[in-house]
């Protein structure tokens, strides 16, 4: 390296390089600190959400949280009912349905792979949005289950779990928005 790359490069030590955001010009401390605030707001954001989940679940009655935090266990009740199946919600719909998907004709996966992919986006994205989008999920899910309510689907999920009939839920605990 020459004396005049040396130059530069010690002047090149001292800056303070600007980016331009939005039209305005920002320092490398400056997108550092609104990186942290950033931060900091989505972290108060999720224990906002966490802290609404918790309250919800402290409101509900033992055997309803005991079935929210043991989603895969069978209540008494259900097993009583001889071979009824109950979908807690969307996700345990998608569960269901994704292991079972071969059975289905090709416009009956084409209509249920919409259920799997409103239920993949709850997730994705922003978590300060992920209940907004839960909701949109869920609202879609009961919509889509009540509009199908007449085609074959509900008879081939009948069908293909050895039902004798089913119930949708939005929301466990809740009661069922369609029963078959």
């Amino acid at each position: 390296m020459n004396k005049r790359e040396e130059r530069a490069a010690q002047r090149l030590g001292n800056w303070d390089f600007k980016t331009v955001i939005g039209g305005k010009e920002v320092s490398s401390s400056d997108i550092k600190e609104t990186k942290e605030r950033q931060e900091q707001s989505a972290r108060q954001a999720q224990e906002e959400i966490e802290a609404t989940r918790v309250a919800e679940l402290k409101a509900l009655p033992g055997g309803q949280l005991l079935n929210i935090l043991n989603q895969d266990s069978v209540s008494e009740e259900q097993a009583e009912e001889g071979n009824n199946k109950v979908f807690l919600n969307l996700e345990d719909f998608c569960r269901w349905y994704s292991s079972e998907k071969q059975h289905f004709s090709e416009p009956q996966k084409e209509a249920l792979n919409t259920l799997i992919a409103v239920s993949s986006m709850v997730t994705k994205g922003c978590k300060c949005k992920e209940t907004e989008r839960r909701g949109t999920a869920y609202g879609y899910y009961q919509k889509f289950i009540t509009s199908n309510s007449e085609t074959d689907i509900m008879d081939k999920i009948k069908e293909v779990g050895g039902f004798d009939s089913v119930s949708f839920l939005v929301v466990e605990g809740s009661e069922p928005f369609f029963k078959t």
